[in-house]
C-alpha cells in the first residue's frame, strides 16, 4: 500500500483517497449509469431534468475501454492488480478489459 502513495494523485488508487468505508453515504453514482441514477435520484430531491448536468460519461467510457482493450493482456492484469481494490469497491469486473 505504501508504495501507491508515491503515485500521482490522479493515479493513485482511489480507496486511498475516498474514504468511502469511513461515511454512510446514502446513494453512489457511477458515471457509467450517470443518467439512469439520476432518473432515480432526482424525483426524491424534488428535482427535474433540466438542473441535471450534461452527461457526457458514456462516450469517455468508451473511449477508456476502447484503448484499455488495446493494451496487452499481460499489462492489463497488471494493472488490475494495482486497481483491485478498486474494481471490487465499486463493482467493475476485469472481464469488460478483457474481451
Amino acid at each position: 500500500m505504501d508504495a501507491f502513495r508515491s503515485f500521482d494523485r490522479h493515479w493513485r488508487p482511489y480507496f486511498l483517497n475516498c474514504g468511502a468505508c469511513d461515511l454512510n453515504y446514502e446513494y453512489i453514482v457511477k458515471m457509467e449509469t450517470w443518467s439512469e441514477d439520476l432518473r432515480y435520484l432526482l424525483p426524491k430531491f424534488n428535482m427535474d431534468e433540466k438542473n441535471e448536468v450534461h452527461e457526457n460519461a458514456k462516450n469517455s467510457t468508451d473511449v477508456s475501454y476502447r484503448y484499455i482493450r488495446a493494451l496487452p493482456k499481460q499489462l492489463i492484469l497488471k494493472l488490475y492488480e494495482i486497481y483491485k481494490i478498486d474494481f471490487e469497491m465499486f463493482d467493475y469486473s476485469l472481464n469488460q478489459y478483457m474481451t
